[in-house]
C-alpha cells in the first residue's frame, strides 16, 4: 500500500475542511457551479486512467464473491437508501435525493483499501472495480427515477444525458492518455 493510500483518509478530511472554510470565508458559490463538473471530469479521467481492464476475466472465477458484490451494490444498497431516506426524510425530497445519490454513487476505489486492511483478495476487487463503476454510473439514473418517487423532478433524458457526459468523457480521456503514454 502506497504513501497516497495510506493517507488517503486524512487527505479527504483535511480536502473537505479546506473546502468548507473556503465556503464560509469567499463567497464561492458561484464559481462552485463553473468548477464541479470540470474538477468531477478530471477525478473520474484519474480514476479510469489507473483502471487496469485486463483483470475483468478473474471476475468470472470468483462468481460466489461476484454475486454477492452485486447483490449488495445494486440491489440492498439503493433500497437501504430509498428506506432511509423515506423514514428519516419523508418530508424533505431535495434532502431524499441527495441521500439517494450519497449511498448509489460511485466510490471508486475506497472498498480496495478497505478491502487491503481486511486482507481480503484485492487482485478481485480491483478487479471488480472497472465492473462496479460502470455498473454503478449506468444504473444512477434507473435509481434516481425509480427510488427518488416525486422528489425526483428530472427530465429522464437529462439524468441520462448526464450520466453519459460523465461516464463517457472521462473513459475516453483516460483511454486516450493511456495510449499516448504506452506510444510515448
Amino acid at each position: 500500500m502506497s504513501l497516497t493510500e495510506r493517507l488517503q483518509s486524512l487527505l479527504v478530511a483535511v480536502a473537505a475542511l479546506a473546502g468548507l472554510g473556503a465556503g464560509l470565508l469567499w463567497p464561492v458559490g458561484a464559481v462552485a457551479g463553473y468548477v464541479v463538473l470540470p474538477a468531477l471530469l478530471v477525478m473520474l479521467t484519474a480514476v479510469f486512467v489507473r483502471m487496469d481492464a485486463s483483470h475483468v476475466g478473474e471476475v468470472r472465477q470468483a462468481g460466489t464473491l461476484v454475486a454477492a458484490s452485486l447483490v449488495l451494490n445494486f440491489v440492498f444498497t439503493p433500497v437501504l437508501a430509498w428506506a432511509l431516506g423515506a423514514g428519516l426524510l419523508g418530508d424533505e425530497p431535495d434532502l431524499r435525493i441527495g441521500l439517494l445519490l450519497l449511498l448509489v454513487t460511485p466510490c471508486t476505489d475506497w472498498y480496495l483499501v478497505f478491502t487491503a486492511m481486511a486482507r481480503g483478495h484485492t487482485g478481485i476487487a480491483a478487479a471488480l472495480l472497472p465492473v462496479n463503476l460502470v455498473l454503478q454510473l449506468a444504473l444512477l439514473p434507473v435509481y434516481v427515477l425509480l427510488l427518488g418517487g416525486r422528489a425526483a423532478m428530472v427530465d429522464a433524458g437529462t439524468l441520462v444525458e448526464s450520466v453519459l457526459l460523465v461516464m463517457l468523457v472521462p473513459l475516453t480521456l483516460a483511454v486516450l492518455l493511456r495510449v499516448g503514454v504506452d506510444r510515448a
